[in-house]
């Protein structure tokens, strides 16, 4: 990877952190010189602290208090670190950027594994706690895959508590979520096909069927079977290049991953988070307590 000069990394980060301040007179400013200043601190702190004390002492001595020593307030400061480094876009890192990238990585993880405990103990705030396990929760979640998932709940609201995907993709063209193509028409002469056509390949068997046709001996059938086939063909065309233009639009927006993990087949089956657009013939729900879930979404890292 081509480094990026040193001085425009640093410019580009001061720029970032002034903006992202979030407007908090207690959070520590992120310049260079604080966030120096800081790892220094946590530096010396380090050699003080007994090895056998509780991990709320631990990260209270290694990285609260060295930050209040500066005059900051600890929760304004994690949570502006937060923010920053999520809505960071840059491909490089200074080596100050990269350990304090390090330093908000322990911060969250000693806040995941301990949350009431840390509570308790005084090193983080409630509020602060609840921001933080929502960001490590849903940091890697659009807010289009939210909305994809809503409109699962949707779909199933109206087909008896199961989707199925002819029912979604209507659902998905009535929001506008993916915009009608114009041959959208030919999707309906395919009705007896397998609802996994919708956005994929037309079903092997009715081609191989058509094409079988052919083979007769009377002239009249073959010409008749020639003519369907040859119909046939034309709107397998158009359906390919339909259903690729709504798998690549769908496929844009949300992230499978996260889209997947929500959702269970009709017996109650895990979906294949991996590989979920390859299993659209089979009908799917949202896995039980997916909505009160992301009631909880509330990305406030997002800028």
């Amino acid at each position: 990877m081509k480094r990026l000069n040193i001085g425009l990394i640093v410019g580009l980060f001061f720029m970032v952190f002034t903006a992202c301040n979030g407007n908090s007179e207690k959070a520590m400013p992120m310049t260079q010189e604080n966030m120096s200043e800081y790892i220094q601190h946590i530096s010396e702190a380090a050699k003080s602290i007994d090895m056998g004390a509780s991990m709320p002492s631990k990260v209270r001595q290694g990285f609260k208090e060295p930050l209040e020593r500066m005059g900051y307030d600890f929760d304004a400061t994690v949570i502006n670190i937060t923010k920053i480094f999520a809505n960071a876009k840059l491909t490089d890192f200074t080596q100050i950027t990269a350990e304090m990238a390090k330093i908000n990585d322990q911060i969250h993880y000693a806040i995941q594994q301990q949350p009431e405990l840390l509570v308790k103990e005084g090193f983080i705030s409630e509020g602060t706690k609840d921001k933080i396990l929502t960001y490590l929760h849903f940091r890697e979640m659009r807010t289009e895959t939210i909305q994809a998932l809503k409109y699962v709940e949707q779909c199933q609201n109206i087909n008896g508590g199961i989707c199925k995907i002819r029912q979604y993709v209507s659902v998905l063209l009535d929001s506008n979520f993916v915009s009608p193509h114009k041959d959208f028409k030919y999707k309906t002469e395919f009705s007896n096909l397998s609802i996994y056509d919708v956005f994929y390949k037309v079903n092997k068997t009715e081609r191989s069927r058509l094409a079988s046709a052919q083979f007769v001996f009377d002239k009249d059938k073959l010409k008749e079977a020639k003519k369907e086939y040859e119909e046939f063909e034309q709107k397998v065309k158009i359906h390919q290049i339909v259903s690729d233009y709504y798998s690549n639009r769908f496929d844009v927006k949300v992230k499978y991953m996260e889209f997947g993990k929500y959702l269970v087949y009709q017996n109650g089956d895990k979906v294949n988070a991996n590989g979920f657009i390859e299993d659209w013939r089979k009908p799917f729900k949202l896995r039980d307590g997916a909505i009160e879930e992301l009631n909880n979404y509330d990305p406030w890292w997002i800028n």
